[in-house]
């Protein structure tokens, strides 16, 4: 049904440009599953004790909604497909410099969650990203992502 409706709607230069990009993104989206599932089971981690703990998961809710307005936008208009792109590069922009660009919705999906925790030996709060409850007193391995960004470090045994 798909298919016949874009070889009568779309030209083949079209639909040759849509495949293109549908290959690019799942080799993307499988690539980016390959090197998380090595990350996660590396070496290198580090034991944290949470003092205090806030789950902030629902923080992906608005992530996602910003994300959804293009979908329901005419982008074969030019003026409106000018607006999507600077609002989605502004989005961008404001995700990378708040720490939220490695919070990622899709984690979210396969069962993790998000927490922001002051753990002892650090001076600042940390968000911790882990497939487990995490309460005061929870003591974790996790792996650095950023300077305050870590994830659960998946056992390998």
């Amino acid at each position: 049904m798909i298919i016949s409706y874009l070889i009568k709607n779309h030209s083949t230069t079209d639909i040759i440009i849509a495949i293109i990009i549908s290959v690019i993104i799942a080799m993307t989206i499988s690539d980016t599953v390959k090197n998380f599932r090595q990350f996660r089971t590396s070496s290198n981690s580090e034991e944290l004790n949470m003092k205090e703990v806030k789950e902030i998961t629902q923080d992906y809710i608005p992530y996602v909604i910003s994300y959804l307005f293009p979908v329901l936008s005419d982008l074969t208009n030019p003026p409106m497909l000018f607006s999507v792109i600077a609002v989605l590069i502004i989005i961008g922009i404001l995700y990378v410099r708040t720490d939220m660009l490695l919070t990622n919705p899709g984690l979210l999906l396969v069962g993790f969650r998000l927490y922001e925790v002051e753990a002892e030996n650090h001076i600042d709060k940390l968000k911790i990203i882990s497939k487990s409850v995490v309460g005061r007193g929870t003591r974790l391995s996790v792996k650095m992502i950023t300077r305050k960004i870590y994830i659960e470090q998946k056992n390998t045994a």
